[in-house]
């Protein structure tokens, strides 16, 4: 599979602490590329090779304009190398950085997309988890949402089939996927509550504060982020 792209060693484009993305090209299509390379280490970090295989196993089953689209994969050892999607853009948070955050007619067709993206996902039963401003990314001035690594599938209520409306009775498939899982200051503030068993809206919620974070000087509950502690998300709890 690796013949097929070429990694460009002089075009480093981002580092973090497991993962390297470097440009490249499709030989094929003749197309650049983006060329990731993490490395899981499930001493330092546990759960990490599973949550990248999951992220791996959701994503090649996506095809959609506003989710960012795995190309091809491969694994050796502990290092796996993932094509994807270049994003050109960079981020959404650092896109308004740079722009003016009251371009309403460029944050509203970014709305729009972001919500067609989170629709495409929950129609099929894939819960992310993790919306925010850093993990959707901008490519050519179309959102991509990105970082699928906290993503679960959900089994709809069985009345979800005859009727629609009542889509807020969904839930996840078992007890271990109800985890507290995700950005602390987007977290829908059920995520937080013990034994509570949340469903795809917790992704709603995340869309909502992160428009809120495109648009206001300062994120939303920004005085709540440094003492983030469960009585804190109780109270702003409607």
């Amino acid at each position: 599979n690796g013949k097929k792209y070429i990694k460009y060693n002089s075009y480093l484009c981002c580092v973090g602490a497991f993962k390297k993305v470097w440009a490249g090209f499709d030989t094929e299509n003749k197309s650049l590329v983006a060329w990731n390379e993490v490395t899981v280490n499930d001493s330092i970090l546990p759960g990490a090779e599973l949550r990248l295989k999951n992220e791996i196993l959701l994503l090649k089953n996506l095809n959609h304009p506003n989710i960012l689209k795995l190309k091809d994969y491969w694994i050796n050892k502990s290092k796996y190398t993932l094509i994807t999607e270049i994003v050109n853009n960079n981020t959404l948070d650092k896109y308004y950085d740079k722009h003016n955050k009251k371009k309403s007619n460029t944050l509203k067709k970014h709305t729009i997309q972001i919500l067609n993206g989170i629709d495409y996902l929950h129609k099929r039963n894939i819960i992310h988890r993790d919306i925010k401003p850093e993990n959707i990314g901008i490519n050519d001035d179309d959102v991509k949402i990105m970082d699928f690594g906290l993503s679960t599938k959900y089994s709809p209520s069985p009345d979800l089939l005859s009727k629609p409306e009542l889509s807020r009775q969904s839930s996840l498939t078992s007890d271990t996927e109800f985890s507290k899982m995700g950005s602390p200051w987007c977290m829908a503030p059920e995520m937080f509550a013990d034994n509570f068993k949340y469903n795809e809206t917790v992704d709603i919620y995340a869309f909502g504060h992160t428009i809120l974070e495109l648009i206001l000087p300062t994120p939303p509950y920004n005085e709540l982020i440094k003492p983030l502690v469960k009585p804190t998300f109780t109270n702003i709890f409607v």
